[in-house]
């Protein structure tokens, strides 16, 4: 594109020109109007969502209340689904960086994965696919039930060994 002097050849220049016909004016107002008038630079975060009330605060009949407190459980699920998965994330990158002695360095990095995987599990598992605002706060309300009743009733059991012979397969076990 450039001769022996080193200088831009026709095609060149006229590419050149070209450009600058149809970039110049949108580069000008760029530069002159639009970043000296644009103020500091601020950080984009997420949108943020005021806290709206709970299911279990909203009266029998107040229909927006029920909504918002509906779609605030929705947009805690998912919240909540994506922290276990960046942690899931997480733990699998640990393991394929830390390969061989991936359980002693990981530790941490499962526990917490585990710790939100059960956590995930214990507020909104089992709860079909029409899942709402009203069954998370009922299943809520049946577990602490249940967990004051063990609490009451408690007598500790002294721990039972599990023999490991009786989980290896013998030669019996497949005959006919």
């Amino acid at each position: 594109m450039r001769d022996e002097n080193n200088n831009p050849n026709f095609f060149a220049r006229l590419s050149y020109g070209f450009m600058n016909i149809f970039e110049g004016p949108a580069t000008f107002i760029r530069e002159k109007v639009v970043l000296p008038n644009r103020g500091e630079p601020y950080p984009w975060y997420h949108r943020k969502f005021p806290r709206v009330k709970d299911i279990d605060q909203c009266y029998m009949d107040d229909f927006a209340c029920i909504y918002e407190a509906e779609e605030q459980f929705l947009r805690d699920r998912k919240v909540d689904s994506q922290i276990v998965r960046i942690l899931r994330r997480r733990r699998e990158d640990c393991y394929l960086k830390e390969r061989p002695d991936h359980v002693k360095r990981c530790a941490k990095v499962i526990k917490d994965f585990e710790d939100a995987e059960v956590n995930l599990f214990i507020k909104y598992g089992d709860m079909g696919i029409k899942r709402s605002a009203q069954m998370a706060f009922m299943k809520q309300k049946h577990r602490l039930v249940m967990e004051r009743r063990k609490r009451e009733n408690y007598t500790p059991l002294p721990p039972k060994y599990i023999d490991r012979e009786d989980w290896v397969f013998r030669e019996t076990d497949f005959q006919r």
